[in-house]
């Protein structure tokens, strides 16, 4: 069984006042969408720190990392 190449790796996040919510997911050979990790953190700085560490655990580091960001607020 041979490994699918991936195409493209998307990091999705979700701002919230008090937590940021990632999704990274890499879109693959055959047009799939493959969830790779799920987690959450604080919206603080140390929050944004133990993003990093998961994200440079959980990237791949030969393709470019495309990030969308939905912030969620009240008008």
């Amino acid at each position: 069984m041979s490994k699918k190449v991936t195409l493209k790796q998307c990091l999705g996040i979700d701002v919230s006042m008090k937590k940021i919510d990632c999704c990274l997911s890499f879109y693959t050979e055959d047009l799939k969408i493959k969830v790779v990790a799920t987690s959450g953190y604080e919206n603080n700085p140390d929050g944004f720190v133990k993003l990093r560490e998961w994200l440079n655990r959980k990237q791949d580091n030969s393709l470019a990392l495309h990030v969308n960001m939905e912030a969620t607020g009240i008008p």
